[in-house]
């Protein structure tokens, strides 16, 4: 039921879905299904979050 309201809410057509969904199995499948949150961003390079004082 989420992902139906995301897809909704961002508009996306099925090809977009399934190229996602393959995105997501090759990513589970080269991480063994292990990588953290925090690492997935730092791989997007969102900002650096060292510095959030709700971290502390």
């Amino acid at each position: 039921m989420t992902n139906g309201i995301i897809a909704e809410a961002f508009e996306m057509d099925l090809d977009d879905l399934k190229r996602r969904r393959a995105q997501s199995v090759r990513n589970v499948r080269a991480t063994n299904g292990t990588i953290s949150l925090e690492k997935y961003a730092r791989t997007r390079q969102e900002p650096d979050w060292d510095d959030d004082e709700w971290q502390d």
